[in-house]
């Protein structure tokens, strides 16, 4: 009786191999014989003009996405920077003050938006608390998840340890 034999390939960049085992039995009249077979397909990428003004389109939405982003945020950081700092009696009169605390500290994120926009972000912030009327950050504070929260008071902290 024949061994049974394997023909595996082992490779793991872009290929794709798949396992499949045939069994075939010859009728000899001394023995039986197993073989195993192993089918392998590729995957590429055949790179054309299509292909690459794809690419060109895809990178060119990804910039035009990014620009409009921007536009954005700076006009929403120019409409909360009118109402900031607000006292907390005149922040029950202002219309979405929930939000633009959201906004505002989603924008003071470490890493998350350009320096310059999480800096203004900041900085409206730390007028608010500058003012002492912090009633409405700290409910947008308690919205927050608690490791967001340690990151942002860790961040505040940082800035009046650098001013001291």
């Amino acid at each position: 009786m024949a061994k049974p034999h394997s023909n595996v390939n082992h490779e793991t960049s872009s290929r794709t191999s798949f396992h499949s085992e045939y069994s075939r039995y010859t009728d000899d009249t001394s023995s039986s014989m197993i073989s195993r077979t192993t089918a392998s397909a590729s995957t590429s990428t055949i790179v054309g003009p299509g292909s690459l003004s794809g690419r060109a389109v895809l990178a060119l939405g990804k910039v035009t996405l990014k620009g409009v982003e921007r536009v954005i945020i700076a006009r929403r950081l120019s409409t909360i920077s009118s109402k900031f700092p607000h006292s907390n009696i005149s922040g029950t009169k202002i219309k979405g003050l929930k939000d633009m605390y959201a906004d505002l500290l989603e924008i003071s994120r470490v890493d998350m938006y350009p320096n310059a926009v999480q800096n203004e972000a900041i900085s409206l912030l730390l007028a608010q608390i500058g003012s002492f009327q912090t009633d409405f950050l700290v409910r947008a504070l308690t919205a927050w998840n608690p490791v967001e929260v340690r990151l942002f008071l860790s961040l505040l902290i940082g800035i009046f340890a650098a001013t001291m």
